[in-house]
């Protein structure tokens, strides 16, 4: 489930940051990269955590936020994994309904056989237990919008103190 995006040419900090990214050398790039995924997930997971609602949106978007940092962007990502949670769902099929909610007052109706052979109808309200709908979502993409400036900052940040060391590191050595 995607979240939200900057454009770098809404700012000459961030143009500047990924010009930097894309000349300097690899590894340098790499410890980069590297530095800010580390400050930026567990910040990114803690934010979420704070807008979860219920145990059902703390399983599938909280405990699977994860940050992708490349060269040119840091992709904040939630409820993407393929992995089967104990009720069977995996956190990438229930991450829309856990984060947009749904339909609470839809009836499915079907037709069982009860234990002695006799054929009834039955009517349930599935999504009872998941959050009504919100076009604005109820935990990823408030914590996206509260979150993004700040990753940002540090992504520019982390990048040009790293590259003034690496200068620092070149000129006294």
């Amino acid at each position: 489930m995607a979240a939200t995006s900057i454009s770098i040419f809404t700012s000459k900090e961030l143009q500047v940051t990924v010009g930097l990214l894309k000349s300097i050398d690899k590894d340098l790039s790499r410890e980069i990269r590297r530095a800010v995924k580390s400050i930026s997930t567990p910040e990114w997971t803690q934010e979420v955590s704070a807008n979860v609602r219920n145990p059902l949106q703390q399983r599938v978007l909280a405990s699977n936020s994860t940050v992708a940092v490349g060269n040119d962007n840091v992709r904040l990502r939630s409820g993407n994994s393929t992995r089967r949670l104990s009720g069977g769902g995996s956190p990438a099929t229930l991450a829309r309904a856990a984060e947009f909610g749904t339909d609470r007052a839809r009836v499915t109706t079907y037709q069982r056989r009860s234990p002695k052979g006799k054929q009834h109808t039955v009517k349930r309200r599935a999504s009872v237990q998941l959050p009504s709908r919100s076009r604005s979502g109820w935990a990823v993409y408030p914590a996206a919008a509260e979150i993004t400036p700040r990753i940002a900052s540090l992504y520019a940040q982390t990048t040009l103190r790293t590259f003034a060391e690496t200068i620092e590191k070149g000129a006294r050595g």
